[in-house]
């Protein structure tokens, strides 16, 4: 990591200067969550890799989990104390917070294919990639596929619809449903999930691109 050719990683420079960043302004209610010691110990060996990262920075679902996991053990107390709730005594589970955010395996296999769709046009652009080994990848995204129930998709649905209970007003919940619908050309629904969307969140730029992108192309 510290002698990469391509830096795009907080090195163990960056780090340390956020820690006596932390150390010199604590009295100042500064809390660390120190997400690279949480990696380390989430991983096998010490290692972050597989299972938290899907390339050299990005995270997946699992990863995300330990960096908000983080964040909540380090201002718990300083939060239940300025607000008098007692803090909970542990984060949410991962479990629960793919119940909450609708998340389902064929999500899970969606997100990771954009993602492998991302990259390689990103590292196209710079290298032949015939020179890049993105097997890896393509194995993890081969097994997650490989997997899926025939009810995957309609799972996926009843999973967001689910989590609509509990965020009833999240607009990437709604987004997800109404892009789901359109990727399998039930154009209509998503033109009524798009529409919905617009009148919960008139004044969001993307909520009228999603409505002009998805119920303007509806045969409807």
């Amino acid at each position: 990591r510290d002698f990469d050719c391509f830096p795009i990683r907080a090195d163990s420079e960056v780090n340390a200067r956020i820690r006596d960043t932390v150390t010199t302004y604590a009295d100042d209610r500064v809390f660390l969550a120190d997400s690279e010691q949480s990696f380390m110990e989430s991983s096998e060996n010490g290692i972050m890799g597989d299972g938290i990262f899907f390339d050299a920075m990005h995270l997946l679902f699992e990863g995300n989990h330990i960096i908000a996991s983080t964040v909540f053990e380090a201002v718990k107390e300083d939060v239940a104390g300025r607000t008098g709730i007692p803090a909970p005594p542990s984060a949410p589970t991962l479990e629960a917070c793919r119940e909450k955010l609708g998340m389902s395996p064929y999500l899970d296999a969606r997100h990771l294919r954009i993602a492998v769709n991302h990259l390689e046009r990103y590292v196209g652009a710079l290298y032949d990639l015939r020179d890049v080994n993105f097997g890896s990848l393509h194995r993890r995204l081969a097994l997650k596929e490989y997997h899926l129930p025939e009810s995957a998709f309609d799972d996926a649905l009843a999973a967001l619809e689910n989590a609509l209970r509990y965020r009833e007003r999240d607009f990437y919940i709604r987004r997800t449903i109404a892009e789901l619908l359109f990727e399998i050309n039930r154009k209509d629904e998503a033109a009524e999930q798009a529409h919905l969307i617009l009148e919960i969140f008139p004044d969001r730029p993307d909520a009228r691109m999603l409505y002009e992108r998805l119920a303007e192309t509806s045969p409807g």
